[in-house]
């Protein structure tokens, strides 16, 4: 039996393989990470005088949608999956008995600045996304230049961190560059779960 591993999931392959008036048929079952077994079927009917291929994939499984039923080539998460995950990972932001933090440090992992989130620190996930609360800004700034933010609760446990830039970065600020005394803020944040 052969393993085609793609995106973390295991199909076994050709589990059972005819030939029968130029129609090639396997049957298998797709299994995923988690132990569940969806069953399937692939057809291939070959014109050799013609040199056309004609394929047509179905599934066995009636879940699935459309004639032939839906191949995923990824691992994806339902919106409700999406926004149990983020939940479950901003409210560890809430541990301990006050507010959590926002450390920006620069590429050595020094401080430049610190930031306090609200207590709790986001609200509900929507559309897999949870939103942050107002954050207080740090008005006497170490100084430094910013690579990276790493988000803590008020033990010091951190959470997750995040690359840091001007643009098209996980976290944008308007400069990368902090003066000591200078005040650093956040109009806005918002933590997104993997689709």
């Amino acid at each position: 039996m052969l393993e085609w591993l793609y995106k973390n999931v295991f199909i076994p392959l050709f589990r059972r393989y005819e030939l029968d008036g130029g129609t090639i048929e396997c049957q298998g079952e797709i299994i995923r990470k988690d132990g569940t077994r969806d069953p399937f079927k692939f057809q291939s009917r070959v014109k050799l005088a013609g040199a056309a291929v004609e394929r047509a994939i179905r599934t066995a499984n009636p879940s699935r949608s459309g004639p032939w039923g839906r191949m995923i080539g990824a691992v994806t998460h339902p919106t409700s999956v999406r926004n149990t995950v983020a939940d479950a990972v901003v409210d560890l932001v809430d541990a301990g008995a006050g507010a959590g933090t926002i450390q920006f440090q620069t590429s050595g992992q020094v401080e430049v600045a610190t930031l306090t989130y609200s207590d709790p620190a986001y609200g509900s996930a929507a559309a897999g996304t949870a939103t942050a609360n107002s954050i207080t800004s740090d008005t006497n700034a170490t100084g430094g230049t910013v690579a990276e933010s790493h988000h803590y609760d008020s033990d010091s446990t951190e959470v997750f961190a995040t690359a840091v830039g001007t643009s098209g970065s996980d976290i944008n600020l308007s400069s990368l560059s902090v003066g000591s005394g200078d005040t650093v803020s956040m109009s806005s944040l918002t933590y997104s779960a993997p689709s």
